[in-house]
């Protein structure tokens, strides 16, 4: 699913799709994740001149504005990955450990779905019903097409 916050090539933000987690709570309206660090906000903010923040901040503001007009309540929690970072390296460090993550020859590292053997439990999924409905590009790094950039 798409995260707010995105730059698109015209500069504005992917607002089509903003994904939301939501739980039940008394206490809370559910959590948004934006997606504050990747590579195309990197390279945008580079083109722009401008720092990440900056361009994130913009985005996230213009999605905030565009949901308001669309009456969608604001969640409770809004963390931003660039807040998060030194806690998604030390999970992932672990990942790769366990075995259930590996580094690709491009730098990137990867979720070893075959390797996790209740991937898929949560939706009812098998890694056949997953692999029906792929969609992506095949990437010459991954051991697997159902395995996923972590990093």
């Amino acid at each position: 699913m798409c995260q707010p916050g995105r730059p698109s090539p015209q500069g504005e933000g992917h607002r089509g799709s903003p994904g939301f987690a939501l739980f039940h709570s008394t206490k809370s309206r559910g959590s948004r994740l934006n997606s504050s660090l990747d590579d195309k906000i990197i390279g945008r903010a580079a083109q722009n001149g401008e720092s990440i923040q900056s361009l994130t901040e913009r985005m996230i503001l213009a999605m905030h504005e565009d949901l308001a007009r669309l009456q969608v309540l604001p969640p409770t929690h809004e963390p931003r990955a660039t807040e998060h970072v030194p806690g998604m390296i030390r999970l992932i460090e672990t990942l790769i450990q366990k075995g259930l993550a590996y580094p690709g020859q491009n730098g990137d590292v990867y979720y070893s779905v075959r390797d996790f053997p209740d991937y898929g439990k949560l939706s009812g999924k098998s890694l056949e019903d997953l692999r029906a409905g792929e969609r992506v590009a095949r990437d010459e790094f991954k051991r697997d097409p159902l395995d996923f950039v972590l990093w």
